[in-house]
């Protein structure tokens, strides 16, 4: 896909936008709604070592952390830390899935919808 050479695929924005930031000759486009998926971090309950769990969890949520995933191209999870570039997350209407499944149903709806897999 990423040298040119199949007209279409789904994949993950920011792995296609890497792709065109490393010139491949691609375009992406969000096909709405964007199910969005947050990933977590969280610390055991018996962390060996919990404050050092603790404080790094901070740095990952620092804005020095979320600027240096931005460069991996992550996307990040700080409101004053834009994606690169900032279309990866503004512009289009996004489903959040959360971590308890509230949304799977709505989700699966849509996924069924979008691919004509509803029983009609």
């Amino acid at each position: 896909m990423a040298a040119g050479e199949a007209p279409l695929t789904i994949g993950y924005g920011p792995h296609a936008q890497s792709f065109v930031n490393q010139g491949a000759p691609i375009e992406w486009v969000a096909l709405e709604p964007v199910v969005v998926i947050i990933n977590t971090v969280s610390v055991a309950q018996r962390a060996p070592h919990p404050s050092a769990a603790r404080l790094f969890t901070d740095f990952l949520l620092s804005q020095q952390a979320q600027l240096k995933l931005r460069e991996l191209s992550r996307i990040p999870s700080r409101s004053d830390v834009e994606a690169d570039p900032p279309r990866l997350m503004k512009g289009f209407k996004k489903i959040v899935q959360d971590v308890d499944n509230e949304n799977m149903s709505e989700s699966i709806k849509l996924f069924q919808q979008t691919f004509g897999l509803l029983p009609g």
